[in-house]
Formats: C-alpha cells, sequence, structure tokens
C-alpha cells in the first residue's frame, strides 16, 4: 500500500512538472510574443513622433513665412494710407484752385460774348 502510494504521489509529481513545464513554454511564448508587439508599438510610435516633429516644424517655418508677410503687408498698408492721404491733401489744396480756375474760365468766356 505504501508502494501504491509513493507511485501515486510520483505520478502526481510528474503530472504536475510536465504541466508547469508546458505552463513555461507558454509563458515564454507569451512573453516573445507581446516583446515583439512593443517593439512594433515602439516603432510605430516612433515614426509617428519624427512624422509630427517634422509637420511641427513645417507649420513653425510656416508661421514665420506668415509673420514676415504679415509685417510686410502692414508695412505696404501704412505706405499706402500715407500716400493716400498725401493724395487726400493734395486733392484739398487743388480743388479751391480748380474752383478759381472754372471760374476764371467763365468770366473770361463771358467777357467775349458780351
Amino acid at each position: 500500500m505504501r508502494r501504491n502510494l509513493d507511485q501515486s504521489e510520483a505520478a502526481i509529481v510528474q503530472v504536475f512538472e510536465d504541466k508547469q513545464r508546458v505552463w513555461e513554454c507558454e509563458m515564454e511564448e507569451l512573453r516573445q510574443n507581446y516583446a515583439g508587439r512593443l517593439q512594433q508599438v515602439t516603432r510605430r510610435a516612433q515614426r509617428t513622433q519624427q512624422a509630427l516633429q517634422a509637420q511641427l516644424a513645417r507649420l513653425q517655418q510656416d508661421k514665420r513665412r506668415l509673420q514676415d508677410e504679415m509685417t510686410l503687408l502692414l508695412a505696404q498698408r501704412e505706405e499706402l494710407e500715407k500716400k493716400c492721404l498725401d493724395f487726400r491733401k493734395e486733392q484739398a489744396d487743388i480743388l479751391p484752385r480748380l474752383e478759381e480756375t472754372k471760374w476764371e474760365v467763365r468770366e473770361t468766356r463771358s467777357s467775349f460774348s458780351d
């Protein structure tokens, strides 16, 4: 009976050790599988980060270009506003003389008509 118990115990231990080896193999496969997936995800994340950094650099470059254009346009606007003001002043100076000239022409015509 003792011998049967020892044999049963040995068989149970053998089954347990076999299952343990199978579980260890499965765990190692899972570790390798997830390590591979982690590497893929890491590479994808790095590529995405590089793409975002490149996009950010392009956007910063565009921002600088647009700021330069805006500065130029504001300077041009200021220059055009100054020219417009100068033209208005010139027009204000010319209009009274023009009216005076028109009046003189009318006077001259009316003196020839008489």
